[in-house]
């Protein structure tokens, strides 16, 4: 998203009007997006009503455009209305607020059972051996390219550790 945006601006006055959307806070938050007259940065407007107990009407929708970036994040709430387990938001907001509070996020695992633990380990490996994929093994530009691409998956996904990833 970072890279298209700064893409845009970088045609300056030939910039065409685009209007992006994301969740993605962290591309502003950590400067991946690049200031320029050429840049409008909005928001639409939301309250939180914290008193109430169910997700679904905790948050009022204003349906006003706000200048500049959102500094609040509605995933817990937004996974919750999806029907996400409430034991998977509840860790996810979690590890959200040790982030947000700069802590150790060591301090997240602690309170893994094992099998939580060995299911995050799991996961990790995948994450390490897809960002050692090679970009041209993901590209697609030829007859049987696809096939390619999925193998290479596979081969991330169930590479010969006996992990039964599931992602």
């Amino acid at each position: 998203m970072a890279a298209l945006v700064n893409h845009f601006v970088s045609l300056r006055t030939k910039t065409p009007r685009v209007l992006a959307a994301t969740h993605f806070h962290e591309i502003f938050e950590g400067r991946h997006v690049s200031e320029s007259p050429y840049l409008t940065l909005a928001h639409m407007d939301i309250r939180l009503d914290s008193r109430v107990s169910r997700p679904d009407n905790q948050l009022v929708y204003l349906y006003r455009l706000i200048p500049g970036v959102s500094t609040e994040s509605f995933g817990a709430i937004c996974a919750a209305l999806s029907g996400v387990d409430s034991s998977v938001v509840d860790r996810a907001k979690t590890i959200a607020h040790i982030l947000s509070s700069n802590e150790d996020l060591n301090a997240a695992y602690t309170t893994l059972d094992a099998e939580d633990y060995n299911r995050l380990r799991d996961a990790e490996d995948v994450a390490r051996r897809f960002l050692n994929v090679a970009p041209r093994n993901l590209a697609i530009g030829a007859v049987g390219d696809v096939g390619n691409i999925r193998n290479t998956l596979r081969s991330v996904l169930y590479e010969d550790t006996g992990s039964n990833c599931h992602l």
